[in-house]
């Protein structure tokens, strides 16, 4: 029988990697999304001629705040699999009894959310200048605007999730140790012995 532990630590990165996909695919939308020059469809260095410098900067910036905020999601994660443990029968608030678990855990959190809240900016930033630029180079099928509307809306539904967290972590105290990435929402509550 597999241990809680294996089975999430399993389950991790199978979400991750999807996720990533598809949330770094958005970051880039100037590079992949199809667009219209001189009547046919775009070349990729075409597609990053149009980009222009504000684009590619813009692109990379974006790309590398969600590359940095999923490497301290996925350090919070792992952490808590390692360190707590989740238990039906014990109160959700038992973990709060370790001061230093705690302090570590808030160090964590609070990187967390300054880091999605620059990539939240960045991705907004980076949505207005990908708009302004596409508006001129679309490709003339419905396709194109598809693919990036369906980028935007998976990174919307990743900051959904990532702010559901962080509403949890810092307005709800007695959930300061909850995941960003099991289906259903799970709370550590015990600290593991080592």
């Amino acid at each position: 029988m597999l241990s809680q532990n294996l089975k999430q630590r399993a389950t991790v990165p199978i979400f991750f990697c999807i996720e990533g996909y598809r949330v770094l695919l958005a970051a880039m939308p100037l590079f992949v999304v199809p667009q219209i020059c001189n009547e046919e469809l775009c070349s990729m260095s075409q597609n990053v001629e149009n980009a222009g410098l504000v684009g590619i900067l813009l692109h990379v910036a974006t790309t590398c705040s969600f590359v940095s905020a999923y490497s301290i999601e996925l350090y919070r994660e792992y952490w808590c699999i390692k360190n707590l443990d989740v238990d039906a029968n014990v109160p959700e608030l038992n973990i709060l009894s370790d001061d230093k678990c705690i302090a570590k855990l808030e160090r964590i959190n609070q990187r967390y959310a300054g880091i999605w809240a620059i990539a939240t900016i960045l991705f907004a930033s980076n949505t207005i200048y990908t708009s302004h630029v596409l508006r001129g180079h679309l490709y003339e099928s419905s396709e194109a605007l598809i693919t990036f509307v369906s980028f935007l809306l998976n990174v919307v539904m990743k900051l959904s999730s990532v702010s559901t967290t962080m509403y949890s972590v810092f307005m709800d105290t007695d959930r300061i140790s909850v995941s960003a990435y099991l289906k259903k929402p799970v709370v550590y509550n015990v600290i593991e012995s080592a």
